[in-house]
């Protein structure tokens, strides 16, 4: 092998992909507030403020090469929806969540539509069923508050995001 070259193999790790609605500064001070307000126990791990979201679809590891399907899956007019988070909840595994009493009918067609379009492109999704929330922290066994403050959500649009390294980012917004 004098003179050549080895061939180079990339490997490009997956991307963890969700669409979700993304808060307005107003809101993600909103629900940080409310956040801030509770009584934590020293074991929860609270979400940090930037990365407070709605999840309407969770896609989950996805090649690379596939991150255009996923944004043009996403991309749709996303109607203006008025949430009023307004209860909390701890689910399995002590995660504590924000959620809102009734969930508003263009939400869940929004959410729907979304799906259906995963599904159309063949990528992946959480097939469970919608139960908007925002996620507050996990670990958070033995919360003494009982509720918070309602938190009003006036959605801006909706957005293509990736987990990395237990933090978000948005990759593409639709209003």
């Amino acid at each position: 092998m004098a003179g050549q070259e080895a061939e180079r193999v990339h490997i490009l790790a997956p991307l963890r992909l969700f669409i979700a609605l993304w808060p307005t500064p107003a809101t993600r001070a909103a629900v940080a507030a409310a956040q801030e307000a509770l009584r934590w126990p020293a074991a929860a791990r609270r979400v940090a403020a930037s990365d407070l979201h709605l999840t309407l679809a969770f896609i989950g590891a996805v090649p690379q090469e596939q991150l255009g399907q996923a944004t043009e899956a996403a991309r749709m007019a996303s109607a203006r929806v008025e949430l009023r988070l307004d209860r909390l909840e701890v689910w399995k595994g002590a995660t504590v969540v924000l959620r809102p009493s009734t969930v508003p009918d263009a939400l869940a067609d929004l959410q729907r539509r979304l799906v259906q379009a995963l599904q159309a492109a063949g990528l992946p999704f959480d097939a469970r069923p919608f139960a908007p929330h925002v996620t507050l922290a996990r670990k958070a066994g033995g919360i003494t508050d009982p509720a918070v403050p309602p938190v009003r959500w006036r959605s801006a649009g909706h957005v293509l995001a990736l987990s990395a390294g237990g933090r978000y980012s948005v990759i593409a917004r639709f209003a």
